[in-house]
């Protein structure tokens, strides 16, 4: 049995079904030896959750209950962020998380925050920046680099050398082509294959992936 290491602890900000995920995987490292929920949502809070307490008072009650570090398991980027910035003025520390069954090279680097979720590969050279969900099964391969608050969805794959921009969503099961760059706060829908480059700010969907026309 691995032992836990003392002293501990460890807030996720967010008890939906992606923060119950997250707690599964925070519980599967086995490197906390004190685990709790705080969520925006007032009628959570006093409930237990997978058998963690849902704090009362937020964040900033969390890090004055002597939690010492975070992960913000909201998947919604730009919600993510702010609770992010939220959380490290409140003088908390991120936590990386990854599920003891992800891959993760150890010539590849993931930013702190990040979640690497069951079943994930993340290869050689890849670098993941901070507040990054790599999701379930999802691949990450070679030389790739993922950019801050973005979020990688389940079974996507992400090619040799793709770069993904700041707070950009890669769609469940979505395939981007080897080289091919996704410009900030961009959208790639659920299973798009991706073959050229997308401009930030945009939504691309289908197979190959293309800005959808508006009807004038």
């Amino acid at each position: 049995m691995t032992e836990l290491a003392p002293g501990r602890s460890l807030v996720i900000w967010g008890c939906g079904g992606h923060g119950r995920v997250v707690l599964d995987a925070a519980r599967a490292g086995a490197r906390f030896d004190r685990i709790a929920f705080c969520d925006d949502d007032e009628t959570a809070e006093g409930r237990d959750i997978c058998g963690a307490e849902v704090l009362r008072g937020g964040i900033e009650a969390a890090a004055a209950r002597g939690f010492s570090r975070f992960v913000v398991a909201v998947g919604r980027n730009d919600l993510r962020r702010r609770c992010w910035e939220r959380a490290l003025r409140s003088g908390l520390r991120a936590e990386t998380c990854l599920h003891p069954t992800a891959w993760v090279s150890s010539f590849a680097a993931v930013g702190t925050g990040s979640v690497v979720l069951a079943g994930a590969i993340v290869q050689t050279g890849a670098v993941v920046g901070d507040d990054v969900i790599v999701n379930t099964a999802a691949v990450i391969e070679h030389d790739v680099r993922i950019e801050d608050h973005a979020h990688v969805s389940p079974g996507a794959v992400l090619g040799g050398g793709v770069a993904v921009g700041s707070g950009s969503h890669v769609g469940a099961g979505a395939v981007i082509l080897p080289g091919v760059r996704v410009g900030n706060g961009s959208i790639v829908g659920a299973g798009a294959v991706v073959r050229e480059d997308v401009p930030g700010g945009v939504t691309v969907v289908g197979v190959p992936a293309r800005i959808p026309r508006t009807r004038s």
